[in-house]
């Protein structure tokens, strides 16, 4: 999850608190005794090695290898990221980084270390430079008009362009959108219709006070979805929309949005509705390796991203050395909400058995024939959501991975992510989780357990975690001995894998682990 200041411990002494599994990695049964003084890789900790922002080196490389290999760790997982360091002398993804990768696969495969990699710049989540605005997690956005008829209407219906996630957070907090969010210019203009619907306008509504349903933002799949209730409330006639009132106007408005329409007697509503990008980017990311996130909801966008960056870097340097690869690595879900994509009316009527068009007004958290009918489409609409995520992305991802022979970890959870942690954890061959060094437990706790359970329910041999996170207020303060008691915690919670969180890449000879 988030940085992630190095944690610079003594990992040697740690080396044996994970579980032995008793298999070596032959599969063969070993004693106990032998097994805890020699123990297999698979019984080793690992930890996740940081390049941060372009300095790195090949001396570096070795020296970090090495050391990882003497202090008794079984492998690592190579992140390449950037949060806040200046710029360093090699670029992501340049002709000497490429180099630099080849020499890191065949150091591991030299000294027997199992190498894994983070599926992308930075540590969230699945994006980079080539992803286009088309193949980037989408949101449904709108604008209304308020017209009286009878009335012959001609005029140009509005671009809700402001309700992308860029211009709201800078709204908020203008910082934001360097870290989180790619250059606004990239994603302006992208911007597809769904539907133009009219209906007669609540009365509320007219006198200013909208009945809306509860936590309908959520509901829409615009946060996390999670610990929503059933609105209750018996909603009056006068609050609901009927959805034999609700006007298809799709045909009657222009390429250029102009509409021409004869308005009916009484007060209308018009929606337009339509779709753009989030504009959330992978993140921290070195400049070269940060772009837009791709579409969570497409096997075809997951297989773009995955021949663009990831095949690539399974198949830089020689058969020989590209044993030491193991596996990919997603880490937590931190890039924000996406609720629709160019496929998602079709794939809702094929998981649902109806098409969602006519009920899109309850995306605006309005009432459409009761509040219990609404919140049935609502539920329906999340649920889509969750099931395109859980399959084209995280299931997919891991097909994709077992196809190349690797595995795919994942901390398939987040407090940004629209989906089902527990689908999307049963979906990844090592389900993990995370836990912060001496920050109160009960705030992880949820996460190993969720890991461990997933890893019970699926038949996984593997619970992992980023272990020891590295907390900022207490960095080369703590010894292994105050740590042990957290670490034989969450071996009783249920994991069996850790994964050292942290070891920065030293590229200038200073002492390995211990970065810039």
């Amino acid at each position: 999850m988030a940085l992630r200041y190095p944690l610079i411990i003594c990992i040697c002494l740690l080396s044996g608190i994970t579980a032995f599994v008793n298999a070596n990695n032959s599969g063969t049964t070993i004693g106990l005794e032998h097994g805890f003084k020699t123990p297999p890789v698979t019984a080793k900790p690992q930890t996740w090695w940081h390049w941060v922002n372009g300095h790195v080196s090949r001396e570096g490389i070795t020296a970090d290898l090495e050391a990882m290999k003497s202090t008794g760790l079984g492998g690592f997982t190579l992140f390449n990221v950037s949060e806040g360091t200046p710029e360093g002398p090699v670029t992501y993804m340049s002709e000497e980084w490429w180099k630099l990768l080849e020499h890191t696969k065949s150091e591991a495969s030299r000294l027997g270390l199992e190498m894994g990699f983070k599926n992308g710049a930075g540590w969230s989540s699945s994006g980079g430079p080539w992803v286009t605005p088309d193949k980037a997690m989408q949101e449904v956005v709108w604008t209304e008009k308020k017209v009286t008829g009878p009335l012959m209407l001609d005029t140009v219906l509005d671009l809700n362009v402001a309700a992308i996630g860029i211009e709201r957070d800078m709204s908020r907090n203008p910082e934001v959108n360097k870290r989180y969010y790619v250059d606004r210019k990239i994603v302006e203009g992208y911007y597809n219709d769904i539907v133009v619907l009219a209906f007669p306008t609540p009365k509320k509504e007219r006198n200013g006070s909208p009945y809306l349903i509860k936590d309908w933002r959520g509901k829409a799949g615009y946060t996390k979805m999670q610990n929503y209730v059933p609105d209750e409330r018996t909603a009056s006639s006068e609050d609901i929309i009927q959805l034999s009132q609700i006007i298809d106007l799709t045909s009657k408005m222009d390429s250029k949005g102009r509409i021409h329409w004869n308005v009916p007697q009484g007060d209308w509503t018009i929606v337009r509705f339509g779709y753009q990008p989030t504009g959330r980017s992978n993140h921290p990311a070195p400049p070269a390796g940060k772009g837009l996130e791709i579409d969570k909801f497409s096997k075809e966008a997951v297989d773009f991203f995955w021949d663009k960056s990831i095949s690539k870097i399974i198949a830089a340097g020689i058969d020989q050395d590209n044993k030491a690869l193991q596996h990919i690595l997603i880490d937590s879900y931190e890039v924000g909400h996406q609720n629709w994509n160019k496929t998602f009316e079709s794939d809702f009527k094929k998981m649902r058995g109806y098409s969602p068009i006519q009920f899109l007004p309850a995306l605006t958290g309005r009432i459409i024939e009761s509040t219990e009918f609404s919140e049935k489409f609502l539920w329906d609409f999340r649920k889509t959501i969750n099931d395109l995520i859980v399959e084209n992305y995280y299931a997919h991802f891991a097909t994709l991975a077992k196809k190349n022979g690797l595995s795919l970890s994942a901390e398939a959870y987040g407090q940004f992510g629209n989906a089902n942690d527990f689908d999307a954890s049963g979906k990844v061959h090592i389900p993990m989780a995370e836990w912060w060094a001496l920050h109160p437990q009960e705030n992880h706790t949820a996460t190993a357990k969720l890991a461990a359970s997933a890893a019970h329910t699926y038949n996984r041999k593997f619970a992992g975690a980023e272990a020891f996170t590295g907390n900022p207020s207490r960095i080369f303060e703590e010894t292994p001995r105050n740590l042990k008691a957290e670490g034989d915690y969450f071996m009783c919670m249920g994991i069996n894998q850790f994964n050292l969180h942290g070891f920065a890449h030293d590229p200038y000879n200073i002492a390995p682990g211990l970065g810039l």
